[in-house]
């Protein structure tokens, strides 16, 4: 069997090299085109040595692309083609040992050539082949605020950020050409450049937001385990993934998003965006919000410690607009809406629950 293979081998490679040479005889073409058509293991050689061949460009032994060693050797195993093939017309019974052994000889030469060419063109190919252009890293860049810091920035592509306080942002030093992302712990608004064809994105933990070009704020706390998205102008789409049952809202203006952890379903309402992103000009809003989560932010806009002497001020629920330029009025504010008592020592206020009369 292995015999058979051999011969059938040695018997394609031999029409191949002639056909590619342009050497086969009438017959020997006919041969050729009725194995192409009968034969799928000769037609696919065939497929494979002819897109190759004519890839190197070889064309009567002159090719730019081959070594002149190469092309004399080439040019050595065509005579001996012509002069194999002419002995066997002389010999139409049968080739004698001696030929027929010169006549294997000068196939696996071939062939050896032939492999041999198509790897002096793929290292040629290689080598004249133009250096790729170098990946140029993205260079990242972090700005972030303190308690009681609060700071104004523009990004490379014009669009203007807010920054709140206790704050970080992580952008790069240039946006890529078919998205602008950046990622944001705390609070933020964005006057987003417009881009059509570069959407803007913003990554807080498993929350993204996207959009094309608006004015919107997000606040994403890692304290407060949630996000919220407030949108002022334009409108944005919020994604939630890293959970079961992935969710995407689309906000208009006047609208607010709050993404919370876990798998509780996104809540939206209508809002006053004026007031959600009134802390630029010293407002802050708080609709409903844990006592806790009011005493966490009025800590990171004053950078100071507050100090709740009764347990049960934590589990109050605050609705206010506050106006912030003045922590004595916040605190004020605060204890006539909450009936409390207050103590304010430089860097630190303490909160009581007001006795009842």
């Amino acid at each position: 069997m292995k015999e058979h293979q051999s011969a059938y081998n040695e018997e394609a490679w031999r029409l191949i090299v002639r056909y590619l040479d342009g050497s086969l005889t009438d017959v020997e073409q006919v041969d050729v085109s009725e194995r192409l058509a009968s034969d799928p293991h000769f037609a696919h050689l065939m497929e494979h040595a002819r897109t190759l061949w004519s890839a190197s460009r070889y064309r009567s032994g002159a090719s730019p692309m081959l070594g002149e060693d190469i092309r004399r050797d080439w040019e050595k195993v065509a005579e001996a083609i012509q002069r194999d093939t002419r002995s066997t017309q002389r010999n139409p019974r049968g080739l004698s040992r001696y030929v027929h052994r010169r006549h294997i000889q000068v196939i696996r030469l071939a062939a050896i050539l032939l492999v041999t060419i198509l790897s002096s063109v793929f290292i040629t190919y290689m080598a004249l082949k133009p250096d790729p252009a170098p990946v140029q890293e993205m260079v990242f860049r972090e700005i972030q605020t303190d308690r009681n810091q609060r700071v104004n920035l523009m990004l490379s592509d014009g669009t203007g950020v807010s920054l709140s306080v206790e704050s970080r942002l992580i952008i790069p030093d240039k946006f890529a050409p078919d998205v602008r992302q950046v990622e944001l712990t705390g609070e933020a608004r964005f006057d987003v450049a417009h881009a059509p064809n570069r959407p803007f994105l913003i990554r807080s933990g498993d929350v993204t937001v996207q959009v094309l070009g608006t004015d919107f704020g997000v606040r994403a706390y890692e304290n407060e385990n949630r996000v919220d998205v407030v949108v002022k102008s334009g409108s944005v789409a919020v994604e939630r993934n890293g959970v079961s049952d992935p969710e995407r809202v689309v906000l208009s203006p006047g609208q607010l998003v709050s993404v919370r952890a876990g798998n509780q379903p996104m809540v939206t309402r209508d809002v006053n965006a004026d007031d959600y992103l009134g802390w630029m000009n010293g407002r802050m809003k708080f609709h409903e919000t844990p006592f806790s989560e009011v005493i966490s932010q009025l800590e990171r806009w004053y950078d100071i410690q507050i100090v709740t002497r009764d347990q049960e001020i934590n589990e109050f629920v605050l609705t206010a607009l506050l106006d912030v330029r003045s922590m004595e009025h916040v605190f004020e504010v605060i204890s006539q809406s909450l009936k409390l008592n207050y103590w304010i020592e430089e860097d630190r206020v303490e909160l009581t629950v007001r006795p009842v009369r």
